[in-house]
């Protein structure tokens, strides 16, 4: 019988130490693409990612599925993931007088490699992560500019 008791009490230790500080996450995306970023963890070590960025004369949309990776800090993870994105841009030509508007959609591929750290203190996780991104349709080709830091809520 103790021989089950001590089985199970590192069962529940290791089931508590692989648990995550949160499900939900919402908050603010800096960098060139930055925006709204929000996060819902499928089980411990998967989740998906939405991001809605915008500008001047585009908004995009994106979507990252991210598996995550424990460090030796329980609040410290490391995660990469791929997923998709469609851009919506105008583009207006010409003078204010004599508008062109050119409406173009570009859809693409990402990867993502980032690393966050889960305040236990406040409800608060900081992220900072790397998007390169294959444009398939629309402005074609491979932009490695897309790196930026979170800040999230949490529940």
């Amino acid at each position: 019988m103790k021989r089950i008791t001590i089985i199970l009490a590192i069962f529940i230790v290791s089931i508590s130490l692989n648990a995550k500080n949160y499900n939900n996450a919402i908050g603010l995306r800096g960098g060139f693409d930055g925006g709204i970023t929000f996060k819902h963890f499928l089980n411990s070590s998967n989740a998906i990612e939405g991001i809605l960025s915008g500008g001047d004369n585009w908004f995009g949309l994106t979507g990252l599925y991210q598996w995550h990776k424990p460090t030796h800090n329980k609040q410290l993870e490391w995660y990469y993931g791929g997923g998709a994105h469609l851009v919506f841009i105008d583009n207006f030509k010409g003078t204010p007088w004599n508008r062109d508007v050119d409406t173009d959609l570009i859809i693409g591929l990402d990867g993502v490699i980032g690393i966050e750290y889960s305040f236990k203190e406040l409800p608060i996780v900081i992220s900072a992560d790397w998007i390169p991104t294959l444009n398939l349709i629309g402005d074609q080709g491979l932009w490695l500019a897309r790196a930026s830091l979170s800040l999230r809520y949490y529940w």
